[in-house]
């Protein structure tokens, strides 16, 4: 690609710069990238740089420059003391997901540059990110103008979303409008990735994850969804652009969340893996990513599939259950997990549709002790029955959102 633009003005393309050139009072610029482009996008401007001190490297040991660009007249007050953190947000997004993906960085660099005419958004073109003014602001600043904190939040999350973007959406597009979520969402689970990577130790990496979970699950337990995650791109979800949102920036992540809880770390790693590498540069529908599912965790992914992302609602769980002592002086719990599966805020009931998932019973004993016993809940209700060494003082069902739920109904018998 060739780009001419008048002499002031920096252009900004797709990959890398292979000359650079002043014909008449026009800069000339050829950019050539490496990889196939799906979402081709250029800009020029006069700008602020920075360049990210985090090195980004492909595999190789290649270096990927990454330079965060602010325009010098349309820029927010005070955006240069965010530039180099923006900027080494991206960088170490690169390497996370080029490790858990088992896939370099498809380009030769990457550029973020401001929109001075938006707010609080993102948007990932190959290799050129474009990010709102408002996601230049401050912590502080950003934090106080709602009290939830939640656009402070979205600002520490926004860029590693984007970066994403890279390996969902250019290295992997979607084939058509109707399989678009899975580009949005596995962005979005990516960044809970980064959130949990970015904390200074496991604990606080975890809780930081959970609590991003958190938030996907009452966002859409206060939303009015009325799709599938898959259709929420074409058809009607529900409260304007509310439903759409509930579908793929929370309960599609939050799928895949769930199925980190059914099958473990080790297989779910191994799934983006081989996700990443065995359908980059193809663009892809759903059933791709079953077909993936199914060869990592092996077994027919129908199920799985036709309740999280191809159906519509969310399970409720009444929990009833009954604790006495044995005769061996253990401690025996046991009761029914009965489920029914609601729509919307009115949770309108779906009569004869039951979700089948792993959903687990924690106990906490007298002494601080844990115990877990997942459970396998399908149908209409199922009975359990299981033993402990300590006396419970808790037993919780889906203590930690292990699955997506409403909240537990819980009738104790004893």
């Amino acid at each position: 690609m060739t780009i001419k633009v008048p002499a002031r003005y920096k252009a900004i393309g797709i990959g890398k710069k292979v000359s650079e050139d002043i014909q008449g009072g026009m800069q000339v610029t050829r950019w050539v990238a490496d990889s196939p482009v799906e979402f081709p996008s250029i800009i020029f401007g006069d700008y602020l740089e920075r360049s990210s001190s985090v090195v980004a490297k492909k595999a190789d040991g290649t270096v990927i420059p990454v330079t965060i660009h602010v325009d010098k007249f349309g820029k927010m007050e005070g955006a240069e003391k965010v530039l180099e953190d923006l900027a080494n947000q991206a960088a170490n997004s690169i390497n996370l997901y080029g490790a858990v993906f088992g896939v370099d960085y498809p380009y030769g660099k990457l550029d973020l540059v401001n929109d001075p005419l938006g707010s609080f958004y993102g948007q990932s073109p190959s290799s050129l990110i474009y990010l709102g003014n408002g996601v230049f602001l401050s912590s502080g600043t950003a934090g106080a103008l709602l009290e939830s904190g939640s656009i402070s939040k979205f600002n520490r999350e926004v860029v590693p979303h984007e970066v994403a973007h890279q390996w969902w959406g250019s290295l992997i597009p979607n084939a058509n409008n109707g399989n678009y979520w899975f580009v949005e969402s596995l962005a979005e689970y990516s960044a809970a990735l980064y959130v949990e990577n970015s904390q200074e130790n496991p604990e606080e990496g975890r809780k930081a994850y959970q609590e991003k979970v958190g938030r996907w699950r009452r966002v859409l337990l206060n939303s009015d969804l009325q799709s599938s995650v898959q259709d929420a791109s074409m058809l009607w979800s529900g409260s304007l652009m509310a439903g759409y949102t509930a579908a793929v920036y929370n309960k599609g992540p939050y799928a895949f969340h769930v199925m980190r809880m059914t099958w473990g770390d080790e297989k779910f790693f191994k799934f983006l893996k081989d996700l990443a590498q065995g359908l980059k540069n193809h663009a892809i529908v759903t059933r791709d990513i079953q077909k993936v599912a199914e060869k990592s965790f092996g077994g027919n992914m129908d199920f799985f599939f036709d309740q999280w992302l191809r159906g519509v609602g969310i399970p409720e769980y009444t929990f009833t259950y009954g604790v006495r002592q044995t005769e061996d002086g253990k401690w025996q719990v046991s009761g029914t997990i009965a489920q029914r599966t609601l729509v919307g805020t009115k949770k309108d009931s779906v009569d004869d549709v039951y979700f089948t998932a792993i959903v687990p019973i924690t106990v906490v004993s007298r002494n601080g002790k844990t115990y877990r016993f997942p459970l396998r809940v399908q149908g209409e209700s199922i009975p359990f029955q299981f033993k402990v060494p300590e006396e419970p003082k808790e037993v919780t069902l889906n203590k930690y959102g292990e699955s997506l739920a409403y909240d537990v109904v819980v009738k104790k018998t004893n």
